[in-house]
């Protein structure tokens, strides 16, 4: 029962209604994720050049949690003692190697990028049909195809 979440809050309300346990966002560096992560920030976009949250970088955390978990997993990971103190320092609560397999991934994206073109910016709705729907769902299928 692991899950993993891309840009909509509420996507732990169907984590909720699924029988998950909610996610922990992945900004604060204090908590676990061995339930997953919520990936998730207010006004994140498709696009990079609206947003520095876009989706792309919330993909690059997702690969950067991946590959914590596997440098974890392989046999040569050891926890080191800090400076400060002798003593190891407890390592933060990961999601297994299987559990990246088995979770739910939930994307949620793309609504605000047409929004802030065509209302926020004023553009016409043809353009944002003709050229910003193309470009969000191109950036979608290019994360899809990182996290597959």
């Amino acid at each position: 029962s692991h899950s993993f979440s891309f840009p909509n809050p509420t996507n732990n309300n169907v984590a909720d209604h699924l029988g998950l346990p909610p996610l922990n966002p992945w900004l604060d560096v204090f908590l676990d994720f061995d339930q997953g992560a919520n990936y998730a920030i207010p006004g994140a976009t498709a696009l990079a050049s609206l947003t520095p949250f876009a989706l792309g970088k919330q993909v690059s955390w997702h690969l950067d949690l991946v590959a914590e978990v596997h440098n974890r997993s392989s046999p040569s990971h050891l926890t080191l003692p800090t400076r400060r103190t002798s003593e190891a320092q407890p390592q933060k609560r990961l999601p297994t190697v299987q559990s990246l397999h088995d979770a739910l991934y939930v994307i949620q994206i793309g609504g605000l990028d047409y929004r802030t073109y065509y209302s926020d910016l004023d553009y016409p709705p043809e353009f944002v049909s003709d050229t910003i729907v193309p470009l969000v769902v191109e950036e979608i299928r290019t994360a899809l195809e990182v996290l597959t």
